[in-house]
């Protein structure tokens, strides 16, 4: 698998992102009220009920909806009774897949609305009377060891997308992994260095286009013939708008779908700012002087793939955790094929600013706890007890039983990870279905294998992310709110405009206003004047 086209490799599917849109209305088919508007079926986020001697006295019944084909669910298996018997009480789960968005839709419109929901859209979910608000003070009193870990790794963004935009209220516990914390870089075969006599790895954009240079025209695989490249992308892949050369355009400081800062302070969309133009610029030069791989603008996976396998190709834009047997990154197995091909990760790369880095798709990516519009106080707070004992010692092992279930019955270890068993459907046996994923320390490796949390672990320290300096899930919701306010739309200009200037279809000076306007058109001048008022979170830091 090449740069980052899946997510798999951290347990978190890149659905993860996505959005569902859900409407809700009640049982005998009226609207469903907000959680904040009177009338409102759901429970006040009040203070604690006033606890028992014995905490799980009393037996409380808690639905689930996790985002696993459930639909083989059936009461009593196996990972359930653990719990049931050590927290008292009856655990349930709504059988279904939830991967079947109408499905999901209808059946929480129809009002069968679980507990606890572990999913993605929160926002929408209140909106809709869905889910029901929480407070702080709750989570902090039950959740102290969720806590613990979600302020090691928070970097101002888990709470604050756990947040309603409109009314503050926390509407979740935020859902991370470790995965997110690792970031791109330039991978370059080892054998193709040593033969074209490249002793310093590249640190700059000249040093990085000499060695891809030299990838094309000084005939590294040793044939005689001019048949190279230094580099290859997929232009028509879906995530090779943001993901695609970004480490050229974080040498610039900018990420084109990320919201950053530009010369004057004033925050920018990336794919829309002076620097983003500078790095197209860059890389239409390289693609006319032949070291980016023409073929780039029509191949698909398998044919870039076949390409690195067939020696083709010097180098790729790829990521740590994707070198290793799980993920297959098309240069790892080249190396499983050729050891003297082994990939060399690239130091950051330094642009004329100073900027440098990568992209990742951040530990904190939305998902989240939530809790149903119905659920009482009692029931929330018997979720959040349950699920803080996942985290309480450092093996995480109750975590683990919820999501793999029990070792050599549902599951086994292979490097290091977790791995249901062949033939073992998880839902069967209760597993996945009742965690709260916090893919972090211990079970980040049981999650990703010890290959794959050794490398994240190692490059979030070598290569820091170009980031978002605002909240982008309260830019997106601040979208959603405008009907002027084309976003797709806005993407879609801005992905052909980007395939275009680099393959040279389009002279980039001569058609960059006319594009910006296009884009300001279809919502981009009114969403910009919003996120200008917005709060800054994260500065992109020069590294020179």
């Amino acid at each position: 698998m090449g740069r980052g086209r899946k997510y798999g490799a951290a347990g978190m599917a890149a659905a993860m992102v996505a959005a569902v849109a859900l409407s809700a209305c009640s049982k005998d088919g009226g609207e469903t009220k907000s959680p904040d508007s009177s009338g409102s079926p759901a429970p006040a986020a009040s203070a604690s009920p006033k606890a028992a001697a014995n905490k799980f006295e009393k037996k409380v019944t808690l639905t689930y909806l996790n985002m696993i084909d459930m639909s083989k669910w059936k009461d009593g298996t196996p990972v359930e009774k653990v719990f049931e018997e050590k927290f008292n009480v009856d655990l349930k789960a709504l059988p279904i897949n939830p991967w079947d968005a109408e499905k999901l839709k209808v059946t929480l419109a129809g009002g069968t609305i679980p507990d606890v929901l572990i999913t993605w859209d929160a926002q929408g979910k209140y909106r809709d009377g869905i889910i029901r608000k929480i407070s702080m003070d709750m989570v902090k009193e039950h959740m102290p060891n969720v806590m613990k870990i979600i302020e090691q790794y928070d970097d101002k963004t888990a709470w604050a997308i756990s947040k309603d935009y409109k009314t503050g209220d926390l509407i979740q516990v935020p859902v991370g992994g470790a995965s997110g914390l690792s970031n791109t870089s330039v991978f370059a075969r080892k054998d193709w260095l040593d033969k074209v006599g490249i002793t310093k790895l590249p640190e700059t954009l000249d040093e990085l286009h000499d060695m891809f240079k030299k990838f094309t025209f000084d005939d590294p695989d040793g044939n005689g013939k001019n048949d190279t490249y230094g580099v290859s992308e997929i232009f028509q892949d879906t995530n090779f708008f943001s993901y695609g050369f970004n480490n050229i355009y974080a040498a610039y400081g900018v990420n084109p779908e990320q919201w950053g800062k530009a010369a004057d302070n004033k925050i920018v969309y990336g794919a829309v700012s002076d620097r983003y133009k500078q790095a197209l610029k860059l890389l239409n030069a390289w693609f006319k002087e032949g070291i980016i791989d023409p073929a780039s603008v029509s191949d698909k996976k398998p044919e870039r793939q076949a390409k690195i396998l067939d020696n083709k190709v010097g180098a790729i834009f790829s990521n740590a955790n994707y070198m290793n047997e799980i993920s297959k990154d098309p240069m790892f197995l080249l190396s499983q094929k050729n050891p003297a091909a082994v990939p060399v990760q690239l130091p950051n790369i330094i642009g004329p600013e100073g900027f440098g880095g990568g992209t990742g798709f951040g530990e904190w990516v939305g998902w989240g706890m939530m809790f149903g519009a119905k659920a009482t106080d009692e029931q929330v707070i018997r979720a959040m007890q349950m699920t803080d004992a996942m985290y309480a010692d450092e093996a995480r092992s109750l975590a683990v039983m919820a999501k793999f279930g029990i070792e050599g019955q549902t599951y086994e270890k292979k490097d290091g990870a977790a791995v249901i068993k062949q033939g073992v459907d998880a839902a069967e046996q209760g597993a996945g279905i009742f965690i709260y994923p916090l893919y972090f320390g211990a079970f980040s490796e049981l999650v990703n294998g010890t290959a794959v949390d050794k490398a994240i672990e190692e490059n979030r320290k070598k290569v820091p992310r170009i980031n978002h300096v605002v909240d982008a899930k309260q830019v997106d919701f601040i979208a959603t709110q405008n009907k002027a306010i084309q976003q797709a739309e806005m993407k879609k200009i801005a992905q052909e405009f980007q395939v275009k200037a680099i393959s040279g279809a389009i002279d980039i000076d001569k058609s960059w206003d006319e594009y910006v306007e296009r884009w300001n058109k279809a919502g981009g001048k009114q969403l910009t004047e919003e996120v200008n008022k917005l709060p800054i979170i994260h500065e992109n830091k020069k590294l020179k």
